[in-house]
């Protein structure tokens, strides 16, 4: 079996035959296309041969197995979303690459950066050479996906992976709530009960999630009190600008819960070139777990978001909509976070 690829592209796309055009050629459906040539359905003789014969005619990629009639038809899925430099888009991006390891699937990324038209008219264009797409656009509403959706073939299968209010396609994302509610217990258990957050950017939901599941915690034990507040915006400079504003605020929190570890990793800097003892003075919790925390002196406490299983999901919910033909349903599927504690804590 092929190894998955993860290939920047721009607006170029990838000439190729689709499953449809299979589908079409030899009058049967998509899903029994598909399910022939990956080997993991039966149909009958006449129908594999002929199904088999069209894509070796139109030039579709094929891998022999056991039998003339159990090969396997590489899927191409297009991955769309706005690169920015960190470790977070690396390990956003190496998920999906692991989860798609020893098999057919190969992800092809295409970054907004280098997108001039609309994304509805983008991923239109998309469709003809793609078996499916994943979106990772958290700024995108539910008016956006709209949009998106009626630029498209009803049976194109697309994904979002950041969470959207009232969404209307099926979105796989992180339990953002669940997080910040893990990291609120994690104080509470410390017997920390004057708290502090920096909030991420308030126009997207998940960071919204996050903090609700913070304040919602503490907000329920009598004993906790939340006396600090920043508005950050994920960046590693609204971590420095809070902790300027920590340093002349006069109600200090004991601990601080940081919505995403770039801005951690801002607020510290500062902190510990001031003298400030973490976690003897002050507790630092991020979000996201990336390399660095456990790299850094002191380890930071972070919650982990598996991408791994991230992109996992998102694979198996995309094959099976190309397999059965499903139609948008607009669910909400939440892969569960947990919290790695370590030194700064």
């Amino acid at each position: 079996m092929a190894n998955s690829k993860l290939t920047n592209q721009s607006q170029s796309t990838v000439n190729k035959i689709t499953l449809k055009d299979i589908a079409d050629d030899t009058g049967l459906s998509v899903s029994t296309v598909s399910r022939v040539l990956r080997g993991e359905g039966r149909s009958s003789s006449l129908n594999e041969q002929a199904i088999i014969e069209s894509a070796q005619r139109l030039g579709y990629p094929l891998q022999k197995q056991q039998t003339p009639f159990e090969l396997r038809i590489e899927i191409y899925i297009a991955v769309i979303t706005h690169v920015k430099e960190g470790e977070f888009y690396t390990a956003f991006f190496n998920g999906f690459h692991q989860a798609s390891k020893n098999t057919n699937v190969h992800f092809c990324l295409f970054s907004t950066d280098n997108i001039e038209t609309p994304i509805q008219d983008f991923l239109f264009g998309l469709q003809k050479h793609f078996d499916a797409a994943i979106i990772f656009l958290p700024s995108l509403t539910s008016d956006d996906y709209k949009r998106i959706l009626s630029k498209l073939n009803p049976g194109f299968p697309i994904i979002s992976t950041a969470s959207i209010l009232n969404p209307v396609l099926d979105t796989i994302s992180f339990d953002g709530y669940g997080g910040g509610h893990l990291v609120a217990e994690h104080f509470f258990d410390k017997h920390y009960t004057n708290v502090g957050i920096i909030h991420g950017p308030n126009n997207k939901l998940e960071s919204r999630f996050r903090s609700n599941g913070f304040i919602d915690f503490i907000k329920s034990q009598s004993e906790m009190n939340l006396n600090w507040e920043f508005n950050g915006d994920y960046s590693l400079k609204s971590g420095q600008l809070a902790y300027k504003a920590y340093k002349e605020s006069n109600s200090k929190p004991r601990a601080i819960f940081c919505a995403n570890d770039s801005m951690l990793f801002g607020f510290l800097e500062l902190a510990r070139a001031d003298g400030i003892q973490v976690p003897s003075e002050l507790a630092l919790v991020g979000y996201d777990n990336l390399p660095i925390c456990k790299a850094y002196c002191p380890q930071v406490t972070s919650i982990h978001t598996d991408y791994s299983n991230l992109g996992l999901h998102a694979m198996r919910l995309l094959l099976d909509r190309i397999e059965n033909h499903t139609d948008h349903q607009g669910f909400l599927s939440l892969i569960p976070v947990s919290l790695i504690i370590r030194q700064s804590s």
